[in-house]
């Protein structure tokens, strides 16, 4: 695929401090941002761990996730509590099972 690295960036955003009726707005924004980047394969809310969304991305080098995550990071800064990242190296030779949503064509839906 030409990617060398998937990130899962995990966030804990600071919804408590945003003026009343500004989260939504938060949230627009988010939402615009990350479908203008084709490499974000999921952005999303959660719960666990002690955080409240991830981003899953796909990067070419690791210099193309830094530069991503730094934007990132700049963009949602006055909404964001924290955020870390766990790297995973996209190879096929050295990965358990190789990424690809093909695989989901084989789950059988009742």
């Amino acid at each position: 695929m030409g990617f060398e690295i998937l990130a899962l960036t995990f966030f804990a955003g600071r919804r408590e401090a945003l003026p009343r009726g500004e989260f939504e707005e938060a949230q627009k924004q988010a939402k615009e941002w990350h479908s203008k980047h084709p490499n974000v394969i999921f952005a999303g809310a959660g719960q666990g761990m002690g955080w409240n969304g991830v981003v899953v991305s796909l990067h070419r080098s690791y210099s193309d996730y830094a530069k991503f995550k730094a934007e990132h990071d700049k963009e949602f800064a006055e909404y964001l509590a924290d955020t870390q990242s766990f790297l995973l190296q996209a190879d096929p030779a050295t990965a358990l099972k190789p990424f690809n949503l093909s695989y989901l064509s084989e789950v059988s839906i009742q």
